[in-house]
This record gives C-alpha cells, structure tokens and sequence, in this order.
C-alpha cells in the first residue's frame, strides 16, 4: 500500500514537472524518464510523428536519454512500419499494440494522436496501467499545448512587428536600418532560423543586392549577386508567394541565389515585394515550423511584405527629397554666390552704374553712383532717378533714356557738373535697354563714366602737339635766334663798360639791354631742350657740392632780395650718379622761383638733404605766399605761369620735373596759401655705378 502511495506521489510531481517544461523537448525529456521510473522499466522510448506542419519525427530512447534524432535514423525498420501503420489507422482504436519485441502506447489528446510511447514487451501489472494512463494523459496535453504554441503565430509577436515598421517610418534610420529592423521583426513573427532579403538593381534586373539576418542585430550577409535563376528569381518573375517545404528536392533551388549562411535549409518561404504594380524584390524565411503557411498565416506574411515595401518606397522618397532639397539648396548657395559676385561686380565697378524701369523708379543702382549722391544704395532703390540722383521734378533735360527705353536704341550723350571753386566734371552718360520676351525694352542700364581726365589728356595730348611743333620751329631758328642774342648781350657788354661811370640812367638801360637778351637766351635753351631728348652724361658727384655751387650762383640775387637762404647739408653720403649740369639747374631753377615769390619781402629758404635706404631726399621749403590749390597740379605744365608775361614762360618747372624723372627721382609739392611751399625731390641711389 504505501508503495503504491509513492507511485501516485512520482505521477502527481511528474505531472507538475511536465507542465512547467518551457519545450517540446522539455515535455519529453522529463516526461519518458519519468514515465519508465513509475513502471520501473530501464529502456523505453517516445516517437512524436510529423503530425503538424509537416515537422520531421523526433525519436527519443532512454539511453543515452538526450540521443534525440532527427528522421528515422537509428530506429528499426520492423518498429518504423509498426508505428506507422499504427498512426495511419489501422489499430487506431487500441490503447495499446502489442508485438514480440515490443508494445506501442499511443499518446491521444483531442482525439489525435501526439506521441507513441515505445516499451518492451513484457507485462505491465494491472495497477501499473492506471498510473501509465495518467502519465500518458500528461504527457499527451504538454505536447499538445506545446505544438500548438509552436505552429500557431504569435498574434503579440505579429503587433510588434507592425509596431517596428510604424516606428521606422516615423524614425531617422537611413533605409538600410529600416531593412534590417523589419526583416528582423519578420524572422521572429515566423520564427525562422534566418531572414533574407534581396531587391533588384533598377538598372540591371539580372543582378540583386542580397541581405541575410538571423538571430543578431546586424547582417550576416550583405552582397551583391547574380540573380538569374533559382528559387527567388521564379518568384520575383512571376510575383507569386511560394513555399518550400524541402529545398534540396526542389529543382529550381540554385545554391549561389537560394542559399544561406550558417544553417542547413530545409524550408523557405518567399514572400514578393511589389512596389507601385513593380515587382523589385522579395522576402525569403528559412526554416520556419510553420511551414508550410495556411491561408491565413500567408495572409499575414503578405501584410508583413507589403508593410516593408511600403517602408522601402517611403525611404526612397524621403531619400529623393533630401537628395532634392541638398540639390536645391545647392542651387541656392551657388544662386546666393551667384548674385554677391555679380553684386561685388556690380559695385566694384568705378563708373556709376544703375538700372531704372519704364517709370523711372531706380531698381538697381552700385556704390559708386549712391556715393555721388551721398545715399546707401538699399535707400535709393524704388525712388525715381531724376529726383533721387538729380533732384528734379521731371527727367532731366538731355536725358535720352525715353529713347531707350520706348525704342530699344542704345544712346550716349556727355554732361558737365559744375562743383565748387568753379571746378567742373564731365561725364558721358550710355543707355542700354533690358528686353523681355517679345523683344521690348522694360528696363534701362545707365551708365555715367567720368571723361574729365580723359578730356584733360586730349588736351595735353593736343598741347604735346603743339610743343612738338614748337620744337621743330625752335630747332629751326635757334641758330638764327642765338647770334643776333650773342651780338646783343656782347654790345651791351661793351657799351657799359665804355659808359662814364656817372651815366646812371644810361648804365641802368644798357643793363637791362644785357638781362632781356639773355632772358631770351634762356627761353631758347629751354625751348630746346622741350623739343629734343637730351642726352645726359651720368657720372658720381657729391650731392652737398651740386646744391653748394648752385647757391653760389644764385649769391647775386641774395644783394637785392631780402631773402636769408639756409642750408641743412646731410652727412656720410655715397656719391649720387647723375648729370652735374642738369641737377644744379634743377636746383637754381626751383630756389630762384622761390625768391621771386616771397618777392620784396623778408623771406627764408631752408634747403636739406638726407639719405636713407638708397634713397637721396632734397626739401626745398619756402615761407612765400604759396599757391592756390587749384594750381598746384599745374605747375609741372609747359608753358604754366602765375608770373607776368616779362618775368616767367612756364618752363623752369617743366624742365625741373623732366630731369627728375630722367633721373629715375619723383618730386612732390604741398603748399598752403599765406604760410609758403615745400618741394620734396626724391632720387635712388644709381647702383650701377
């Protein structure tokens, strides 16, 4: 009695055990040891036939216990035939089947059969039977309960894969991630051993890009393949949802398509991906148990699929946008560099340049012509030309923009502004039209170029003529000029020299006889020398010595001038190469029209000289009345004098500046009315000497 007790203690903990087995196989691992222990049989064995979904056998013996086998490997052929014979009908209504060498327990639960339990053939007593039931009862449940978990899909597991693919459309992964995480989702919804992917090139059909996912969160397989035949290109070609049970018997599998990595392919299910009528990929589960799909669970791959096409068309598009918007923000930016460059022309253009419509209202206008009118350019545009630039109340008279404008004629006119000191600027003014579509003029280009300089050298151009023609009429008569001088200047020589020394009035005439001809003298020597090209004899002097002797010279006109001359000479100088004669005219000249301007007045001269980095500084400063700043550009002008006719021909400074610059040197003047004139002659040290 109490032995029996046990037993019925052994089935009720074997019955708990069972039930919290987390497998299939876990049901029967505990379930046979436990069952052989009740009836106290040391072999025995359990056979779960491919009753769902097609799942091959599983074969199990006590001993080893965990010899689980996979087909029909290592079972007996006579049991093999016995068994199924016994599944297919034939002794379907016995509880148990009994043979020479061995008994069959069916396994029944919901009036199918689950397992059979496989013991020896020697007698089992009658108490022993109801406790074999109640174990069998157990067992059968388990793996009822099991196999049913194992065949059906997860409806939770379904949802969260539809929850990856809302939350990747939703989410910044690039389209590879979203691939992966939804394949991903697939391959657990169908718990496959392995999900791949694989999608056409657009442009080349025949090849494909293959992905592979399995139990990680990367890709096992990521490249790219031939994709000519097999099992998936029968799929993508006929747009059809396919199911393998066993691949190696299939005649379209192809190993470089269909093929996998890390597992050995027993079942596929292909699932095509259709994009928009376009078929351009498909998703491929291997090794699912629920293979093969019912209606109902392909229905739910087909969602699944159609979920991720979905998925792929919006990343491309959102990717297209993207793409869209860097190309137009591109553009913007080459648009935005675009228009500063043009803008940068526009206002580094010197002349004044500015765009008007028919109206008049300014539209564009540089820097250069908002300067002239004292306004930021952003304040001029909009308001109209004539009033904003001219300050007019009707277009300016002469303006000729009207013909550009209403006849799409190019025009130029000139126009001289009046400043300050009764100075003047003359500007040439251009009109272009802008022309729209039907080739009529809607806007109109100004453009006001100031000509005064260029005025100006036509005319020294036109002076340089004349000078020209000077020179020739000088060289002519030079010769003819000079000996009546030198017959004058000896003869009033002579004469003085014969005059009683108490003949005041006549000596004073007979002197300025002798001064007015060698004025004379002098103009023809700088006549000279304005018409042809001097030659200079280059040799070192000394600086100090040149400008000594020059002051020398001028000594006399220090006894009739209450004029003090002050002389600053420089000290360690090299030797300046230059011509001896020309430099101290250029000093006589520049020093004797400094005494004439301070006149009958006390006066001073300060003269000095300085040497620095190759370069000779000569200053020359006066305290004259200095000269109007109107004229100081004027000075170096042939023929320019503020002199009378008698005392001066406006050619003492031409010449200065001529020598100067033969001589590689610059002179430069400032002068202010009422405190005098400072002249600056800078020259380079000849290092050829």
């Amino acid at each position: 009695m109490e032995s029996e007790l046990n037993k019925l203690d052994l089935v009720s903990k074997l019955d708990i055990a069972i039930s919290e087995a987390d497998s299939l196989r876990g049901v029967i691992k505990i379930g046979l040891p436990g069952l052989l222990e009740v009836l106290n049989r040391e072999n025995g064995g359990i056979f779960i036939p491919k009753t769902y979904k097609k799942r091959e056998p599983i074969w199990l013996t006590l001993s080893p216990l965990d010899a689980w086998v996979d087909g029909n490997r290592n079972i007996s052929a006579q049991l093999l035939y016995e068994i199924t014979n016994f599944i297919e009908g034939k002794s379907r209504e016995e509880k148990s089947y009994r043979r020479e060498l061995f008994q069959l327990f069916p396994l029944y639960w919901k009036q199918e059969i689950q397992a059979i339990i496989v013991l020896d053939s020697k007698d089992i007593p009658e108490k022993d039977l109801f406790l074999l039931n109640l174990v069998r009862n157990s067992i059968a449940r388990e793996l009822f309960i099991h196999q049913t978990k194992v065949t059906t899909i997860s409806s939770e597991q379904y949802l969260t894969t539809l929850r990856i693919i809302s939350a990747t459309q939703s989410s910044e992964l690039n389209l590879n991630d979203v691939q992966l995480w939804i394949l991903k989702g697939i391959k657990d919804t169908f718990k496959g051993e392995m999900a791949g992917l694989v999608l056409l090139d657009p442009e080349n059909p025949s090849i494909a890009q293959k992905k592979m996912v399995g139990t990680g969160s990367e890709w096992l397989i990521n490249d790219t393949i031939r994709f000519e035949k097999g099992i998936l290109k029968n799929c993508v070609e006929k747009s059809l949802f396919y199911q393998v049970v066993d691949v190696l018997n299939d005649q379209m599998f192809d190993y470089e398509t269909d093929s996998c990595r890390d597992i050995t392919k027993r079942s596929m299910i292909c699932s095509p991906i259709i994009i928009n009528s376009v078929t351009v990929g498909v998703i491929t589960i291997y090794n699912s148990p629920h293979t093969p799909l019912d209606a109902f669970d392909q229905g739910l791959l087909v969602s699944l699929a159609t979920s991720l096409a979905n998925s792929i068309y919006n990343s491309q598009l959102i990717q297209q946008l993207k793409i869209a918007n860097a190309d137009l923000e591109a553009s913007g930016w080459e648009l935005l560099n675009s228009r500063n460059t043009l803008r940068a022309l526009f206002d580094s253009i010197p002349a004044s340049f500015y765009i008007i419509d028919r109206n008049y209202a300014l539209v564009a206008i540089n820097r250069s012509r908002a300067t002239r009118a004292g306004i930021a350019p952003n304040l001029l545009v909009g308001k109209r030309c004539y009033e904003a630039l001219h300050h007019q109340n009707a277009p300016c008279p002469g303006c000729k923009v009207a013909e550009t404008l209403y006849n799409g004629g190019l025009t130029s006119r000139n126009q001289r502004f009046w400043g300050e000191n009764d100075t003047s600027t003359e500007w040439e003014i251009s009109t272009y039209p802008i022309l729209d579509n039907n080739e009529l003029a809607i806007q109109a280009i100004l453009f006001e170029q100031d000509v005064t300089e260029k005025r100006h050298l036509e005319t020294e151009l036109i002076q340089s003529e004349k000078l020209a023609a000077v020179g020739q009429l000088a060289a002519g008569v030079a010769h003819e000029i000079n000996n009546p001088l030198a017959a004058v200047i000896a003869n009033a020589q002579i004469l003085m020299r014969d005059l009683p020394k108490d003949e005041d009035d006549w000596i004073e005439s007979v002197k300025l006889i002798e001064i007015a001809g060698q004025r004379a003298g002098n103009v023809v020597k700088n006549l000279l020398g304005l018409a042809r090209k001097e030659l200079y004899e280059f040799l070192p002097i000394n600086l100090n010595e040149s400008i000594q002797n020059a002051l020398n010279l001028l000594s006399h006109e220090l006894l009739v001038h209450p004029v003090t001359i002050n002389f600053d000479p420089g000290e360690g100088f090299p030797m300046l190469v230059a011509s001896k004669e020309n430099m101290q005219s250029v000093w006589i000249n520049i020093i004797m029209n400094a005494i004439e301007a301070i006149g009958e007045r006390e006066g001073n001269i300060i003269v000095s000289t300085r040497y620095r980095d190759g370069e000779f500084t000569i200053t020359i400063r006066d305290n004259g009345p200095g000269i109007p700043e109107n004229q100081v550009g004027k000075i170096f002008e042939p023929f320019f004098t503020t002199k009378s006719p008698l005392k001066g021909t406006g050619l003492g400074l031409s010449v200065v500046h001529r020598i100067i610059k033969s001589h590689g040197g610059r002179i430069l003047v400032e002068s202010e009315l009422g405190r005098g004139t400072q002249f600056t002659i800078l020259l380079p040290e000849n290092k050829q000497y």
